[in-house]
């Protein structure tokens, strides 16, 4: 997430313009995505001079004071902008349960609770971390429910003693969000071919007759 300020600069000849930052203990040059917090307008005209800087870098629930300083010569005006950095869902908890059991034959519930926010309503999402990219394979999209009950898991991998890391996304009404994770190991169960064909086929028949698209993912 980044934050953006965007300002439009009207100047009468030659000025410069800065931006800086309230707070001594931010160095806003390392967090900024520009190559220079400072620019030359050259004539006389109006000028788009915007700050972005990376939203991840600043603290949750603090208020920063970014100052844009405009002169030339004599004349020089100032302008503040305070950003207030919104502060994520906290002190939530999340379970899987079983903490174990088999792919394509047991199944897993979802639960999370005890979410604090001010900025109302919460929304949850829900799934498993991939082990190659990293990336959490939703099960279930954002929603307001806090439960996700019967889903297959796939099998965690062999190096890893078949652990599979679950997770899960609690945000606030402005997009803040908390991650919470929760490792469960989901073992390779041994069937035929033609077992585990007849499995696949049944799931898939009743996400079709239930319409469950978020189910195919866990399939």
């Amino acid at each position: 997430t980044q934050v953006k300020i965007l300002t439009s600069v009207e100047v009468t000849s030659f000025a410069t313009g800065l931006w800086i930052i309230s707070d001594n203990n931010v160095d806003l040059s390392s967090i900024a995505l520009m190559p220079s917090l400072s620019v030359t307008f050259p004539v006389r005209g109006k000028y788009l001079y915007n700050l972005a800087i990376g939203g991840s870098t600043l603290d949750a629930g603090s208020e920063y004071d970014f100052i844009l300083t405009v002169g030339g010569g004599q004349d020089v005006s100032t302008t503040r902008v305070t950003v207030k950095v919104v502060e994520p869902p906290r002190s939530g908890e999340f379970t899987v349960s079983p903490v174990s059991g088999f792919e394509m034959q047991d199944f897993f519930q979802f639960s999370t609770k005890r979410w604090t926010d001010d900025e109302l309503p919460l929304s949850f999402s829900f799934g498993y971390f991939s082990a190659s990219s990293g990336n959490m394979m939703e099960l279930r999209g954002r929603g307001e429910s806090s439960f996700l009950g019967d889903k297959y898991l796939p099998r965690g991998a062999e190096a890893n003693k078949f652990n599979l890391t679950c997770g899960m996304y609690a945000f606030n009404a402005l997009d803040a969000k908390s991650k919470r994770t929760q490792r469960v190991k989901v073992s390779a169960v041994q069937v035929s071919a033609e077992e585990f064909e007849a499995s696949v086929m049944s799931q898939l028949s009743s996400v079709s007759e239930h319409q469950d698209t978020s189910a195919v993912k866990s399939i």
